[in-house]
């Protein structure tokens, strides 16, 4: 074995991996600490989100239910849905199961959705998303029994293991940290994979009492990244002035500015009835009539662009890392983190002119997809910056998302656990006291500290994420609450 180390040290120098070498050695130690120490569950705090999430399972599946027509309608049932689908609304069936039936998976009703349907079923298929996305998380994060729910999981899922909350003695979950698994450096994360969930379950986990969580959030920096990696100039331009990026994404792609629309909201909605004129997908909570005042316009303006922002963000996402028109459009109708009744207003055709937009803006961008092509086709493998190297046994083009992902996601990967290293050596977990870095969650740091430790452990964080990456500033946004849903 030592001398096989020796070889091996000799050619990782040689192709210039030793210090990714060196960073990935300790990882695996650093995941072996976070599930050691594991994140403290806040018990009323899971309460208050079972009974929220229930509402919403129940409100979501009586409007599934009506628009149905079925009072017993069950979503999680694959022979209702079937038979909603294929003989009551008459669809043909364009993806199978193994045995033959026809299949209610999310691919088979987003290929529904793609070759066309009516507006009904289009509603039905958003709001099966849903309710089916509510029930696990309910059945993952508060244990409540949703009918059919295993059956369905068995069905379509059958790689997630059991992957449900489990609170030990200590009142704390201990999530499975691993590194190595992901071939670009990330780190992985399962039972419960927490870092894969909607933001919704964030307020459970929390500080334990008498301490404080810090986070850090790496600011947009897989798109920095990316503006370094293929000279993106409009990415280099809006972060060199200070902007926001999904801003501009959203008056480019979609064409809309959040200024216009406060004053669109102000003239259309001031001094009108508040029931008979507000779309129900941006009403606020705690209003049954009345007169909508100025407040109320821009409350109203603000919720639908950070809507219409969400779905230029996913758009720019998917299409940065060389999604196709139709990948992009599958990633936003499943997006649970979009309401249903803003995903139902994206369609293929809207897909399309928010695509050929973004070409125009980021032409930079296709090029080096293309450029990322065609390495790989003259060497059999990329690298990122620091040398991760991954080999395609495909012939690259099945894989050509893949490629630039690789890149951009690998490189950004190196950068987060360098920073990683350098938290640990300020930080070091104290398993008495239950402090240190507690989650990862791709280009964030979680951190739980005593009280007194706070504004000490946000400026090292910061520090630690604060560097230059070929000419473009990388720095972390941070803050200090109680709960993860608060950094």
């Amino acid at each position: 074995s030592a001398r096989l180390f020796q070889v091996l040290y000799k050619k990782a120098e040689a192709l210039g991996v030793l210090h990714t070498y060196n960073i990935d050695r300790v990882l695996s130690e650093y995941c072996r600490q976070m599930t050691k120490i594991g994140i403290y569950v806040d018990r009323v705090a899971q309460k208050r989100l079972g009974e929220k999430l229930f509402k919403e399972f129940h409100e979501t599946l009586s409007k599934l239910r009506s628009v149905v027509g079925d009072s017993d309608f069950n979503p999680f049932s694959v022979p209702q849905v079937s038979k909603f689908l294929y003989k009551t609304r008459g669809y043909t069936p364009v993806v199978y199961t193994k045995s033959g039936a026809a299949s209610t998976s999310k691919v088979a009703l987003l290929q529904l959705m793609e070759n066309g349907i009516d507006e009904q079923t289009s509603l039905v298929i958003d709001l099966l998303f849903d309710t089916r996305e509510v029930g696990k998380l309910l059945g993952t994060y508060v244990g409540y029994h949703v009918p059919h729910l295993h059956e369905f999981i068995e069905e379509y899922e059958e790689e997630e293991e059991d992957d449900r909350l489990y609170i030990g003695e200590d009142g704390r979950c201990h999530p499975s940290w691993a590194s190595s698994v992901v071939p670009s450096g990330r780190l992985a994360c399962n039972r419960p994979g927490i870092q894969q969930q909607p933001e919704v379950i964030r307020s459970m986990f929390a500080a334990q009492p008498g301490h404080m969580l810090v986070g850090i959030d790496a600011s947009q920096v897989e798109l920095r990244v990316l503006a370094a990696l293929a000279n993106v100039k409009k990415y280099k331009e809006v972060f060199a002035a200070g902007g926001d990026i999904h801003d501009f994404g959203a008056y480019r792609m979609l064409g809309i500015k959040k200024d216009d629309i406060v004053n669109q909201f102000r003239k259309v909605f001031i001094g009108r009835e508040f029931s008979d004129s507000v779309p129900e997908e941006l009403k606020i909570g705690g209003y049954e009539s009345g007169f909508i005042s100025e407040k109320d316009a821009v409350k109203f303006a603000e919720r639908y662009f950070k809507e219409m922002r969400k779905i230029a963000k996913n758009c720019n996402h998917a299409l940065n890392y060389g999604a196709s028109e139709k990948k992009t459009f599958q990633m936003i109708k499943l997006n649970p983190r979009l309401p249903a009744a803003v995903r139902a207003k994206v369609d293929p055709r809207f897909i399309k002119v928010a695509c050929s937009a973004w070409r125009e803006t980021y032409p930079e961008t296709p090029v080096f997809h293309n450029n990322c092509y065609d390495l790989f086709k003259k060497q059999g493998y990329l690298e990122t910056y620091f040398h991760r190297r991954k080999r395609w046994f495909a012939d690259g083009e099945r894989d050509r998302g893949a490629l630039p992902n690789h890149l951009v996601q690998g490189t950004t990967a190196d950068l987060i656990n360098e920073a990683f290293a350098i938290i640990v050596q300020a930080i070091p977990w104290d398993h008495n006291k239950r402090t240190g870095v507690i989650l990862q969650n791709h280009d964030s740091y979680v951190v739980e500290c005593e009280e007194k430790d706070a504004e000490k452990t946000l400026d090292i964080l910061r520090k630690a994420l604060y560097r230059e990456f070929n000419g473009v500033k990388l720095f972390g946004e941070g803050k200090i609450g109680r709960s993860w849903e608060d950094v």
